[in-house]
């Protein structure tokens, strides 16, 4: 996931977790958010959005 999303495999780990159950994760990194695809890219909010 990291390698496909081109992101840290810190990142990836996180956005994994909320994948795996079923929830959002919320993150201030914009770019992260930008670089994400699907299916990960609908379980990660920015903060904007709280």
């Amino acid at each position: 996931m990291a390698f496909r999303n081109d992101s840290t495999v810190h990142d990836a780990s996180y956005v994994a977790l909320a994948v795996v159950r079923e929830t959002h994760l919320y993150t201030a990194d914009e770019e992260l958010r930008r670089r994400l695809k699907e299916p990960y890219s609908k379980h990660v909010r920015g903060l904007r959005e709280v």
